[in-house]
């Protein structure tokens, strides 16, 4: 298991407590970039109706899952 140091982890845990409270409404798919990668995600509604996309991601090196991006839902 890889060491993570306080200041990434509280990075990561401090992005993630925005989607607290918010409710599973779906799931999406990328189109393929260049590279032929397609990658997949939650969509997430807040109680006052935003939606975020949770997207799963490779890590930092491409080898492997352990990254994640959250962005608004693009309608």
């Amino acid at each position: 298991m890889t060491q993570i140091s306080k200041e990434n982890l509280n990075f990561y845990t401090d992005r993630l407590k925005g989607l607290v409270g918010g409710e599973i409404v779906g799931v999406v798919a990328s189109p393929p970039n260049p590279f032929g990668e397609v990658f997949v995600g939650m969509k997430i509604q807040k109680i006052n109706g935003t939606r975020y996309v949770l997207w799963f991601l490779s890590d930092e090196e491409g080898n492997g899952p352990g990254a994640f991006d959250i962005e608004p839902e693009r309608t």
